[in-house]
């Protein structure tokens, strides 16, 4: 019986033997993978997750801008994020460095000369735009020069710094642009400098221009950010604004005068004069 029987369970031991040896071959080495490795699932498990396919893109870097966490990219102008500047504390601290006292009644901040017997600053600029309409005066290089009749290399909070050391927030500064002329000086108020179109002609000699000082936004001083100086448009962001522009709402009224201004190239200065301290 058993010799009769033994044909039939070699060819079952065979069958036996080969599904074995197929069970080792295809399923033992994948469990032992995820046992070894558990956080890596096996090869045809694994599913593109959303921070996957959002993060296959280079992320812009500090200097280039931000993603806020809704999506939207916000350009940082030239201003690394992580060194946004949290308060006017830490603004005039940071400035103490490169503060420097040329005479008793003149004090370099940075770029910017600042009189303090005239209560005036004067720094350095250049024209931008001559025939598009403005939203801006004056702009810092990296801000909206596009929109800007002027623009300076000058770093915004070098500005306000020296704005601070003689109070002037909330006060009227005159605002006037001067150049080389003929071997002299032409010396203009930027109101003139600007021509009014579809408003009052008077609109900007009307109504002052006032330095409200921007403000801080997200841990950073947003005029620094922005690159915003002085508006002709409803800026907060901006260190001078115009109550009697800003309350237009409107982005086609002012124009650069072409005929008063000079040639492109040439070297300006801008002079924020402050009234007297009361």
């Amino acid at each position: 019986m058993v010799s009769r029987l033994r044909p039939f369970l070699l060819v079952l031991a065979v069958i036996a033997l080969g599904w074995l040896g197929w069970w080792w071959a295809g399923d033992v080495p994948m469990k032992s993978v995820a046992q070894v490795s558990p956080s890596v699932p096996a090869p045809e498990m694994v599913m593109p997750s959303t921070d996957a396919l959002t993060t296959s893109q280079p992320k812009p870097t500090p200097e280039q801008g931000v993603v806020q966490p809704g999506g939207k990219f916000l350009p940082s102008h030239g201003k690394p994020a992580e060194q946004g500047i949290p308060s006017v504390e830490a603004m005039q601290a940071a400035a103490k460095n490169y503060i420097k006292e040329v005479s008793a009644n003149e004090v370099r901040v940075g770029e910017v000369r600042l009189l303090k017997k005239e209560r005036t600053l004067i720094f350095p600029a250049t024209l931008a735009v001559k025939t598009q309409p403005l939203e801006y005066a004056l702009v810092h290089e990296t801000g909206k020069a596009h929109e800007a009749m002027l623009v300076t290399k000058v770093p915004v909070q070098d500005v306000h710094v020296a704005a601070l050391l003689i109070e002037a927030i909330g006060q009227a500064p005159q605002i006037e642009v001067s150049w080389r002329k003929h071997g002299g000086e032409a010396r203009m108020p930027l109101n003139d400098l600007i021509r009014v179109q579809k408003a009052a002609p008077d609109t900007l000699s009307a109504n002052p221009w006032i330095y409200n000082g921007s403000e801080f936004l997200h841990g950073s001083f947003a005029a620094m950010t922005e690159g915003s100086i002085i508006a002709l448009v409803n800026d907060p962001s901006a260190l001078v604004n115009h109550r009697a522009a800003a309350a237009l709402m409107r982005d086609d009224v002012f124009f650069a005068h072409i005929d008063k201004l000079p040639a492109e190239g040439v070297p300006l200065s801008v002079m924020f004069i402050f009234p007297s301290a009361q």
